[in-house]
């Protein structure tokens, strides 16, 4: 700005008001830009011009702005977990089903009760899956059983990155066969899988295996209880497998805080080259 004095002939100031000017808005690009153009005229004083000065914001892209809001929206609904609440076997199913393609992490809560079927969930998506009982009640009031022809819940999930958590219930070893465990877990490559305050019971007669871990990096399995029962009449007839097979963690596996009673095949077979460490 230039603001020396000017001469006598100039000395009647001339009021004039503010003003202030847009420019037209940019189309060049993939997003139309806008930037604005402020023009300010300073009111004269006496033996002074009216002087002028011009501010230019910076460019807003107000388009990309909104995307960004829209995509941290969208991650933000993502980030919420799903719940579901299940009371019976059939809406149990409908739960794993759903949270395997709902592209969520998911919660699934089971109220107390008897849960009978082979359970499955498989999904390749990367989200979390947390099932248990639900909030208040102890892993004696939910049970899950495989009613001799299976396994009792079986989760397969191929989706990198992310955490397969069972806590706070029973499972039957009644598989109908020793190789099958009551509770399978096969998680993708960098999976973590824990399994906490479960119980892993062997009803009379029953065959199967407690808990099954196939595939994941990292696993956790605290505060479990894994019973058998003595065979009736000889291995593999009328009596239990092996309390916990643990076959495809390729990272480390925490055993802490378990108690394993009464297997005939042992009480936990770890294979691979994995670094064990806890109690």
């Amino acid at each position: 700005m230039n603001l020396a004095p000017h001469g006598a002939g100039d000395c009647l100031p001339q009021r004039r008001p503010q003003s202030i000017t847009r420019a037209a808005p940019s189309t060049s690009g993939a997003a139309k830009s806008k930037f604005l153009s402020v023009t300010v005229k300073v009111e004269p004083v006496i033996n002074h011009n009216p002087q002028t000065s011009t501010v230019k914001t910076q460019t807003y892209h107000k388009l990309p702005i909104w995307l960004g809001a829209l995509a941290l929206g969208v991650a933000c609904e993502q980030a919420r977990a799903v719940d579901f609440h299940a009371a019976t076997a059939q809406q149990l199913q409908n739960a794993l089903t759903a949270a395997a393609s709902n592209g969520a992490d998911n919660n699934i809560y089971l109220t107390n009760g008897y849960y009978e079927g082979n359970f499955n969930y498989n999904s390749s998506e990367a989200n979390n899956l947390t099932v248990l009982a639900e909030p208040g009640l102890t892993n004696t009031d939910v049970t899950i059983g495989g009613a001799g022809v299976g396994r009792g819940l079986n989760i397969s999930s191929s989706g990198a990155l992310n955490a397969i958590t069972v806590q706070g219930i029973t499972f039957l070893r009644d598989c109908g066969t020793n190789g099958f465990g009551a509770l399978r877990i096969a998680a993708g490559g960098s999976a973590t899988i824990v399994v906490s305050g479960c119980l892993f019971l062997s009803p009379a007669n029953s065959l199967g295996m407690g808990l099954e871990l196939a595939s994941g990096q990292n696993a956790t399995v605290t505060n479990c209880t894994v019973t058998g029962v003595i065979p009736v009449n000889g291995l593999g007839a009328g009596g239990s497998s092996g309390g916990m097979l643990i076959t495809g963690v390729t990272g480390k596996v925490i055993l802490e805080n378990c108690t394993f009673t009464t297997n005939s095949l042992g009480g936990f077979l770890l294979l691979g080259g994995l670094d064990t460490s806890g109690g």
